[in-house]
């Protein structure tokens, strides 16, 4: 029968007549329990179909049915015999070319192979070359779009190949790095199902990510490798400079989830603050150094980092990225500084407004903002050197109703510590705030005096706490968001205000009173006109 379906294919009969016959032979074919020698056929009708451009979409619909009765009752061995044929003479570039009937199904026979390439990982799981291989494979002919149960199976291999007790990988030192750069590629081609403002919304996607990056990790940072002459660092390099391609290439903008979620696990590896701290300013140093030349690269990245914040309050443990995007803001602010010339001035103003915007609009969207959030708010709010005061209007009459959804948690759960703490530290955003909006002698600060009812929103918040503070020592701290110290602490501001805020001890000095609903209606001015603070 191969021979009546490739002489049928090959004869001169008018379409009408091959489309009839090639119909009965489906018929025939699908009562059939074993199709492995028609194996050949289905390769050959393949390239009499690449031959040829002027059959009609029906002739080849048709075609290709007859293709998936056989293929769906081929062996694993000549399903695996199939790909390999069609994949050795055809790139993927080619296959993309193909009539889109014939080209789902070659799909169909290679993500087949794949799903065979799975197994046998999962079943050797120290043979680390066949993992490496199925990663090239689904790489390379584009097989994990829309294939959710792959990415599965993908993740299940790694965690299995990760945990295998072998003293060495079966792969050379050049293969290794392949290897590592397929995982973050598969990431990243993960990432991209999640595009700009649409966030994984099940918790398995979320798991999935970070597994996946928790994968990368494990593999840069505990090579087996027989030759043991790639070593940590040799990798982690490799590594560094994939994430800081994917962030700052034009192609990946809604990639920023796979950036995240490997700077999140990367955080978790760091065993203490120093190799923390380390880790930051290299990631941050060479980010800057080789990639950004200008300022509109430098805003573009920063965009990317500030979407980070989504992550923290995704994954599902909290990573502290804020201390990347900050260190890294800050090594900004001394490449680009604020105070240069009226242009750079306005676009960090423009840039920081549409920050502080995002970061609200994300806190909206939570039941609970997470340190990160806060910790970013702040610095959106008070850095810099008085630029803010045109915009105290807008800040605090934007700030205000989270405020009052806080409050009002608050007072549904008292003994929710993780709320008290989240309020402590927005207490503490409200009080540095104050220089905006009270008089310190300056003309525009004087106008803000003038502006009653922003005095009166952070009153009526403020009077919810007992605070052991005066305004002189909440003034003085307002200095470390000024741009000397930022600047001075560079990559690693971040980590310097956390600590800062730390050795204020807030919950020492501090306290909520004892509050009950009717006292947190705070006054919320709507109808502000927030465009002037879009970029």
């Amino acid at each position: 029968m191969d021979k009546i379906i490739i002489g049928l294919l090959a004869s001169s009969h008018p379409e009408s007549t091959k489309i009839i016959l090639l119909k009965r032979l489906r018929e025939h074919i699908s009562k059939l329990d074993e199709t492995d020698f028609f194996k050949d056929v289905v390769f050959t009708c393949i390239q009499n179909m690449h031959s040829r451009n002027d059959y009609s979409q029906l002739y080849i619909s048709v075609v290709c049915d007859l293709l998936s009765s056989i293929e769906s009752h081929l062996s694993d061995n000549s399903t695996v015999h199939l790909s390999q044929q069609i994949t050795s003479s055809f790139t993927p570039l080619a296959l993309n070319s193909f009539p889109e009937a014939l080209s789902t199904f070659i799909k169909k026979i290679l993500k087949r192979h794949s799903m065979i390439f799975v197994q046998l990982s999962l079943e050797n799981p120290g043979c680390l070359s066949t993992l490496s291989s199925l990663l090239q494979f689904v790489l390379d002919y584009n097989l994990l779009n829309d294939n959710k149960q792959l990415y599965f199976l993908i993740q299940h291999a790694l965690v299995k190949s990760s945990l295998h007790k072998s003293t060495s990988y079966d792969l050379c030192d050049d293969m290794y790095l392949t290897f590592v750069s397929n995982i973050f590629q598969v990431l990243v081609t993960l990432s991209s199902q999640f595009p700009s403002g649409n966030f994984p919304s099940y918790s398995f996607d979320i798991e999935l990510v970070e597994s996946i990056a928790r994968s990368v990790i494990t593999f840069v940072t505990e090579p087996k490798l027989s030759s043991y002459q790639s070593n940590t660092c040799i990798l982690t390099e490799r590594l560094t400079s994939l994430v800081q391609d994917v962030l700052v290439s034009s192609s990946y903008d809604c990639h920023y989830i796979s950036v995240a979620s490997m700077l999140s696990e990367l955080q978790e590896f760091c065993s203490d603050d120093l190799l923390l701290s380390e880790t930051i300013c290299r990631f941050i140093d060479q980010l800057s150094q080789r990639h950004i030349t200008n300022i509109e690269t430098c805003f573009t990245v920063l965009r990317r980092l500030t979407l980070w914040l989504t992550w923290s309050e995704l994954a599902t443990y909290r990573s502290s990225l804020d201390l990347w995007l900050i260190g890294f803001q800050c090594e900004m602010f001394k490449r680009f500084p604020p105070t240069g010339s009226q242009s750079l001035a306005n676009y960090w103003s423009d840039f920081m407004c549409w920050q502080f915007k995002f970061v609200l609009e994300l806190m909206g969207r939570l039941s609970l903002p997470h340190d990160s959030t806060v910790y970013a708010l702040a610095f959106f709010i008070l850095s810099g050197d008085d630029k803010h005061d045109q915009y105290a209007d807008d800040i605090v009459s934007h700030l205000a109703p989270v405020l009052s959804k806080l409050l009002s948690m608050y007072v549904d759960d008292p003994l929710n510590e993780e709320c008290k703490d989240i309020l402590l530290k927005m207490y503490t955003i409200s009080r540095l705030l104050d220089p905006l909006v009270i008089s310190t002698g300056n003309d525009l600060s004087r106008t803000c005096t003038q502006k009653k009812h922003l005095v009166t929103l952070l009153g009526k918040f403020h009077s919810q706490f007992n605070d052991e503070n005066s305004p002189e020592i909440w003034s003085t701290r307002t200095k470390i968001y000024k741009l000397e110290f930022l600047t001075k602490f560079g990559p690693q501001a971040g980590i310097r205000i956390r600590k800062i805020w730390e050795r204020w001890n807030l919950t020492s000095t501090i306290r909520l009173v004892s509050i009950h609903p009717t006292t947190v209606k705070v006054s919320i001015c709507l109808g502000f006109d927030f465009s002037k603070c879009c970029i």
